[in-house]
């Protein structure tokens, strides 16, 4: 993996000014695209999500997609699939900027997913690092930062030539968070700032972010939300071109550690819970690109995979 170093506000203000001027122009220098789309209608934009049975309904476009879910619905998880996916299967250059995890975390959690088991070898490691050298890259910073790094960051990620970006997460740069009218301005203009820099690099950036803790939740209940729970402004909603909501099944959960952790034999009942349920479910709560807002189900695997069908073992990675 290769570390990303950020670049000032100016410079990033300055690249996204010249950047623009080529965007100007009339509609004959799109007559293509356009006599496409009046014949055959709109195709599913951006890069496909590692879930062969949404290939056609959902992409990642360029701009901003919100990854929003309660703690402990695997977002991080998701993300860092999506971004092996990325750079394995389209062949695009990914980067991430975790403020959550340590480049140890980032490293290990990608060996295991490309490895597709909790216990990789060190040999495994070895060519992993090896294929992702110039196509996965790391920003180096571990904790609250402020937004004006984040956006040179993700800038530097862009000039690198990554096409796929994760922020990981929104809670963690310093835009205030809250939901007084100055928070939810920063936000606003943080989102919007994230947007002009990757349409300025045609790449697509996942922002990672929390919904608001619901006042009642039963114990082992599944909390989903909806968009309009994300967190603060709303304005990031509306800026945001695809929405996703993570969650995890907790009753499911707690059935398979007392069965596989501490050797629970479970009721009938409890075991057609486990058998039936998925493990996670991701739902297309925005989708500005396509007609397609829906749930997709998915199964816990080894290597912390997640994949569109209990029948799936794992993400297919060979070096």
């Amino acid at each position: 993996m290769n570390r990303i170093e950020s670049l000032g506000s100016e410079e990033v203000h300055q690249a996204m000014a010249v950047a623009q001027s080529h965007r100007i122009n009339g509609f004959s220098q799109h007559r293509a695209a356009i006599i496409d789309q009046l014949e055959n209608g709109k195709s599913v934009k951006g890069l496909r999500l590692p879930w062969s049975k949404v290939h056609d309904e959902v992409g990642l476009p360029t701009g901003v997609t919100i990854l929003a879910g309660a703690n402990a619905s695997f977002k991080s998880t998701l993300a860092s699939q999506i971004l092996l996916y990325a750079a394995k299967f389209e062949g695009v250059k990914v980067g991430l900027a975790s403020f959550e995890m340590t480049i140890a975390d980032i490293g290990g959690l990608m060996t295991q997913q490309t490895a597709g088991t909790d216990n990789p070898t060190t040999q495994w490691y070895d060519k992993f690092e090896k294929w992702a050298e110039e196509k996965i890259y790391v920003f180096d910073q571990l904790g609250s930062i402020m937004p004006e790094k984040v956006l040179g960051a993700v800038h530097a990620f862009g000039t690198a030539g990554c096409k796929l970006v994760c922020v990981d997460s929104l809670m963690m740069c310093s835009v205030g968070g809250g939901d007084n009218s100055s928070s939810m301005e920063n936000e606003r203009a943080f989102v919007s700032s994230l947007i002009g820099i990757a349409r300025t690099h045609d790449m697509a950036v996942i922002l990672v972010h929390h919904l608001r803790k619901p006042s009642q939740l039963a114990n082992g209940q599944q909390y989903v939300g909806t968009k309009w729970d994300i967190r603060g402004s709303g304005q990031i909603v509306d800026l945001a071109a695809l929405v996703l909501l993570a969650s995890s099944d907790q009753k499911k959960t707690e059935l398979i550690q007392k069965r596989d952790k501490f050797g629970v034999t479970l009721t009938d009942q409890e075991n057609e819970y486990v058998e039936k349920h998925s493990c996670l479910s991701l739902q297309v709560a925005k989708n500005r690109y396509s007609a397609f807002e829906g749930r997709i189900n998915l199964w816990r695997q080894q290597g912390r995979n997640h994949t569109g069908s209990k029948k799936i073992r794992s993400m297919n990675f060979e070096f």
